[in-house]
């Protein structure tokens, strides 16, 4: 297998509305498109995991495990503008998500016990919504975990900015060489 890129962020139909594959359907794409590596990231949940693996096992690719959470930092962010969700409902998006990824057997630990203590909590943005907060990621990781965080996320959003600043005045850099020499 040679593709270098890796989904880092999958959900299979086990992750209600948000995906609809089968943990075997997503390995079985994989392999039809030679990756060596496939993650799965179920939102709220590990739900998936044990078939994804098992999947990942007779298929010959390695697999990466991980959760996508609701993340709270203090309150709950600004009610941001409604996005259309399967079936043409609408979503209320107030909370950004953040993807945690397991690294070896210490990594998958504390990602499962992270989702439980979430869950346990009873913190939630919506109906069957869980909420992880600042606390309990202290509480749980440790350096066997991968956080991805999305365009939606401050940080995301300050290095989605810079990108376009900085191709923006590439682009003007680039126009303004043109004119002179041409």
């Amino acid at each position: 297998m040679s593709d270098r890129f890796v989904h880092l962020k999958v959900a299979s139909g086990y992750s209600l509305q948000h995906g609809a594959s089968h943990p075997y359907a997503l390995v079985e794409r994989a392999v039809e498109h030679e990756m060596d590596s496939l993650a799965l990231t179920d939102r709220n949940g590990v739900y998936g995991a044990v078939r994804f693996v098992k999947a990942c096992a007779q298929a010959g690719i390695r697999p990466i495990l991980g959760v996508d959470l609701a993340f709270s930092h203090t309150a709950p962010a600004v009610q941001r503008t409604r996005t259309p969700a399967r079936g043409g409902a609408f979503r209320d998006r107030k909370w950004p998500r953040v993807t945690f990824l397991a690294n070896g057997a210490a990594g998958w630990a504390a990602v499962c016990r992270l989702v439980s203590a979430v869950h346990a909590e009873g913190r939630t943005a919506e109906v069957g919504d869980p909420v992880v907060t600042l606390d309990l990621v202290k509480q749980h990781l440790n350096e066997s975990v991968i956080v991805l965080l999305g365009p939606d996320s401050p940080l995301g959003q300050i290095m989605v900015r810079r990108r376009l600043t900085w191709l923006w005045l590439s682009c003007t850099a680039g126009a303004r060489w043109w004119r002179a020499t041409s």
